[in-house]
């Protein structure tokens, strides 16, 4: 089940990238939102002619800047947009994003966000809510976010925008029926598509209810039979309820018939068989798994398998030469992840996989019953 853009350390990640998408555009192209606000009246306050026409001038002046790429007076000159009219949403929104983007205050930043969104609700809530998004799910409190939502929700129940925003707040509160009401209405907008499908099956498992799940997927398969992002998410919750081996060999060759050189599925597929401990199986899986290394000659999970098969068809020597290839892989992998900056702890179970497959390969000790 690909579910991990939905964890919460993920979200994170996912909102902070949505909320610097929304700011992007504004930070690398002001000529579009200065177009945008002269276009949007502001009834905040009405500024004689002569504050208008400097108002005016400032924020060309301010586009200029930018232009040239002369951030810090592109700055000042929205300060004095400010000065000369104070309650402008407008303004308000885009000092906020020169604090996050350019200035990396976040903090004046939200201040800025959360003063728009006071000053024109309906139209300054997406950046507002977004870095309330963000902020919030670190805190796991997503009651103002929410309230927000509701509120754009209840002036126009058709935005999409707020109601995908809303599927990141009901699975971060873990209000998963609530959760189905906002996919039926992204459905209601945007008709019945993979990432509905999906999402709806992640409620059920968050529900433990695995076999909804699979029903799901199984009604939006006989549609659309070639969607592999359903079929590999079949494939996912079948390995993880591991009762019924016969549904799952059945989707692993859906799987193969739309893609029949997918090395995930072939590393699996070949695992299952291999472990079944049937000698037709045994050959099918050696060459279900040779394919995987054809495909990723440094893959330690793929060595491991290969190794592990090769062990299990009585060809050991074979076996030693590609477990020592699986160890060695696994630990340029740890390098290559250190050396990156990245958390090497997704390795963990590789290398405890290939630790233990190397120890009764090597003789030093058995395999385990009923394995």
């Amino acid at each position: 089940m690909d579910n991990g853009q939905w964890t919460m350390d993920k979200n994170v990640l996912w909102i902070k990238n949505r909320l610097t998408r929304l700011i992007q555009p504004i930070h690398y192209s002001l000529f579009t939102i200065t177009c945008l606000l002269f276009f949007v009246p502001s009834e905040a306050q009405t500024l004689s002619p002569e504050r208008e026409q400097q108002f005016k001038y400032l924020y060309y002046h301010a586009l200029e800047c930018r232009r040239n790429e002369q951030y810090d007076q592109a700055f000042t000159a929205l300060l004095m947009c400010e000065h000369i009219n104070p309650n402008d949403p407008f303004v308000k929104e885009l000092l906020g994003v020169f604090y996050y983007v350019l200035l990396e205050d976040e903090q004046k930043a939200s201040e800025y966000f959360e003063t728009a969104y006071q000053l024109d609700p309906e139209h300054s809530w997406e950046i507002y809510t977004q870095d309330l998004l963000e902020n919030a799910t670190r805190k796991r409190d997503l009651k103002k976010p929410r309230e927000v939502l509701q509120n754009v929700l209840a002036l126009n129940p058709d935005d999409e925008t707020a109601w995908k925003m809303m599927w990141s707040v009901a699975l971060n509160q873990e209000d998963y029926e609530y959760g189905f009401v906002v996919i039926d209405n992204l459905v209601r907008l945007l008709g019945e598509d993979e990432d509905a499908v999906i999402n709806k099956c992640l409620l059920h498992l968050r529900m433990d209810r695995p076999i909804l799940a699979i029903r799901t997927l199984n009604d939006y398969l006989a549609q659309n039979p070639y969607s592999m992002r359903a079929l590999l998410s079949r494939v996912n919750i079948l390995e993880r309820i591991n009762e019924h081996p016969d549904l799952l060999y059945q989707a692993y060759d859906d799987v193969l018939q739309v893609d029949p050189r997918n090395v995930y599925v072939l590393n699996n597929y070949a695992y299952h068989l291999a472990e079944n401990g049937k000698a037709e199986d045994l050959r099918r899986a050696e060459r279900m798994s040779r394919i995987t290394i054809e495909e990723e000659p440094n893959n330690p999970m793929y060595l491991d398998t290969y190794a592990w098969i090769l062990h299990l068809s009585g060809q050991n020597p074979l076996a030693k030469y590609y477990i020592d290839r699986a160890h060695s892989a696994a630990e340029a992998l740890f390098d290559q992840y250190t050396q990156n900056g990245q958390d090497p702890s997704p390795l963990i179970p590789t290398f405890e996989a290939i630790y233990e497959h190397k120890n009764i390969i090597y003789g030093q000790k058995k395999k385990p019953k009923g394995k």
